[in-house]
């Protein structure tokens, strides 16, 4: 199942989840799958009254009964996050597909061309179907299409039509011509979905350090603030700037510049958790988000990063001795919904930054009230 399932794709994980994901969805054509096997074996059983063709109808309501019942118990079990029953959906997908082809090759064998174009266009359709339902997993897609339509290019030499040989060329061409289809569909789909998925990170990052940026920002403080919800515990914002960084442009150019600035995000990226997290908002000013039991564990993650950042820089070839941090920190106590407005804390934050550089640079410096 697992080769049958691989996307073949070079695909961060994320995009092979949504992927096999994708097996999961489009019900409406799942239903409409299942319903018209199901119908078409059961007009063609009471039509040709004999077992092998009960046999098929059989066939197709117990593995529509079962694969109905693993999709609303897999769908079910993805929402609460568990593992789902993907290698039984998988195998009762390829029973399916054989049932179809089963279906196509004892009609054909049976001689009456109605029951056999019913089942021959039953399959041809259900061709379509399994493309766009499965080619984000076109391994598994493929193999469902050549059980579902190629038996019957065995019962073609036994219908005594020789006109109908042509099938032997014509059906493994279609069937090569969808396969081909799904892959190529499947090729979109990946690079469509790694797309968003840049385009989603840049959106929330800094181009040149990888922190968040202010939109992203934004959602940490979010995040860290619910778990912060109705807990008593503090949420400390604290906005920085290094002090020399000005110099560094100015003495060895702005690539020196930036090196530094990714070293230093590199720091503060050291120190961010499930409760803690960075970002750069502009030149070289960083912003530190993290959840404190108190002030004065503030103090202390404050004094941390200030010691972290100011140690030397080794950096395109340059050593920098000079570079210090001054830090403003504003502290929120979140409601029970875990709510915090970013805009007065950032308000807060910089004042006390400025507190910090009016006092001598070097240090950190509190803001007087609680936002």
């Amino acid at each position: 199942m697992r080769a049958v399932l691989d996307p073949a794709e070079d695909a961060p994980l994320e995009v092979r989840d949504r992927l096999l994901g994708g097996l999961y969805g489009t019900i409406p054509i799942f239903v409409g799958g299942v319903a018209n096997t199901v119908l078409v074996s059961a007009f063609i059983a009471i039509r040709i009254d004999a077992p092998r063709f009960y046999v098929w109808v059989c066939l197709e309501i117990a593995i529509c009964l079962a694969r109905v019942y693993l999709l609303i118990r897999s769908r079910r079990l993805a929402r609460l996050g568990r593992d789902t029953h993907t290698d039984g959906m998988m195998m009762l997908s390829l029973a399916w597909a054989a049932g179809v082809g089963y279906g196509s090759f004892i009609c054909l064998l049976s001689g009456d061309w109605v029951a056999s174009t019913m089942a021959m266009m039953s399959s041809a359709a259900m061709i379509g179907g399994i493309c766009i339902r499965n080619f984000g997993t076109p391994r598994l897609a493929s193999a469902m299409m050549v059980l579902a339509f190629g038996p019957a290019c065995f019962a073609l030499p036994f219908t005594g039509e020789p006109l109908l040989l042509l099938g032997l060329v014509q059906i493994p061409f279609y069937i090569l011509s969808m396969c081909r289809a799904a892959y190529v569909l499947k090729s979109i789909l990946v690079a469509t979905m790694i797309a968003g998925r840049q385009h989603a990170l840049l959106s929330r990052h800094d181009a040149l350090t990888g922190l968040l940026n202010r939109v992203g920002l934004a959602a940490e403080l979010r995040r860290i603030a619910a778990r912060a919800a109705g807990s008593g515990r503090l949420v400390a914002f604290m906005y920085m700037d290094l002090d020399g960084f000005k110099a560094v442009n100015d003495d060895f150019g702005h690539d020196v510049g930036d090196a530094v600035l990714s070293a230093a995000a590199d720091r503060l990226q050291e120190h961010c958790s499930a409760e803690a997290g960075a970002a750069r908002i502009g030149g070289d000013e960083f912003v530190f988000i993290c959840l404190c039991d108190d002030e004065a564990s503030a103090d202390r993650m404050a004094l941390r990063l200030m010691q972290d950042l100011r140690a030397p820089y080794d950096v395109a070839g340059v050593d920098i001795h000079f570079i210090g941090v001054s830090i403003g920190i504003a502290f929120a106590e979140p409601d029970t919904a875990g709510q915090v407005d970013l805009k007065p804390l950032l308000r807060a934050a910089d004042s006390a930054l400025y507190a910090a550089k009016r006092s001598g640079k070097g240090t950190f410096t509190r803001a007087t009230d609680p936002v």
